[in-house]
């Protein structure tokens, strides 16, 4: 395989990398219009290898129509990503403008009751990189990194005489998909040893009784397509019970922590359950895990402060 070939598959993983810095690092429309963007690029990025291999799977040049579906595919693409990417801008642009002419000392508020708990502001508790409970790009370039090596190392295997060189190559990628997973498993213990720990000091009742029950539990068959109903479907709700208890008013959706679990589920049907596996790993996994790390670290900041 050649240089311009790897590159190929390499386009497409940069393109998923800076959407999913778009969903989990930048909030709000602009945000979601960004990530969207980058998504289409990804996949219209991903159809000149596909169009390049049903090409050369049809004799004597009778492929060659794949290559201008494709192109009219690449241009409908990268008209609406850029225009996508547009108004993202200027969205965030008109956010960051409106913040920073409106920003002003906050002066506290005088209430009948002095002994009133204070309200807890989420959005003015940032995290930082520097976090207890981990970093999800650990997580997700690793994961991005062997997703793609793996399918370099199925090309490798499909298109050559060499089956060593892409056993090697599709072995690498799952150590990487892998060492991503584990990492992934860290910060999902450490996530429930805070909400753990936190509904106690609360008096409230936490959905899974130890961190170690939380990510063990996952490994056992068949019931583990329970547990993760558990793990991440009541992952946001005991975070947003104590939110509710600290007085917060910015709480994590949580849609998302139910729907994960259905398509893990779903993954069992045949070849569609890989595309279905890839959008949950790439994508929606990120995106919770995310916004449960900066919501767990703004809640345990807060409570460190009072």
């Amino acid at each position: 395989m050649d240089f311009y070939s790897i590159t190929q598959w390499i386009y497409p993983l940069l393109d998923l990398i800076v959407m999913v810095l778009c969903f989990t690092m930048l909030r709000g429309p602009g945000g979601i219009m960004l990530g969207i963007a980058f998504l289409i690029m990804s996949v219209s990025s991903l159809s000149w290898p596909i169009a390049e291999w049903l090409a050369n799977s049809k004799p004597g040049g009778q492929g060659d129509f794949y290559f201008d579906y494709s192109s009219i595919v690449a241009f409908g693409a990268y008209l609406v990503s850029s225009l996508l990417i547009i108004a993202g801008v200027i969205n965030i642009g008109t956010s960051m403008r409106a913040v920073s002419t409106s920003a002003q000392p906050m002066m506290p508020t005088n209430t009948n009751d002095p002994y009133q708990t204070p309200t807890a502001n989420i959005e003015a508790t940032e995290l930082g990189n520097a976090n207890q409970f981990g970093n999800i790009l650990f997580y997700l370039i690793p994961y991005l990194i062997g997703i793609v090596v793996m399918s370099v190392g199925f090309v490798i295997l499909l298109d050559s005489y060499s089956s060593e060189a892409g056993m090697l190559v599709i072995l690498f990628g799952v150590v990487l998909v892998l060492g991503g997973s584990i990492y992934l498993l860290v910060i999902i213990y450490r996530i429930w040893a805070f909400v753990i720990n936190e509904s106690n000091l609360l008096g409230l009742t936490p959905a899974i009784r130890s961190p170690g029950q939380a990510v063990g539990f996952m490994f056992i068959p068949f019931f583990n397509f329970y547990w993760v109903f558990q793990v991440y479907g009541k992952m946001a709700n005991n975070i947003n019970a104590i939110a509710r208890q600290r007085g917060a008013t910015q709480l994590m959706p949580e849609g998302l922590g139910i729907t994960i679990p259905i398509l893990i589920i779903l993954t069992i049907i045949p070849y569609i359950g890989s595309i279905i596996s890839l959008v949950v790993g790439a994508v929606l996994v990120p995106i919770f895990i995310s916004q449960a790390i900066r919501m767990s670290g703004s809640l345990y900041r807060f409570s460190q402060s009072n």
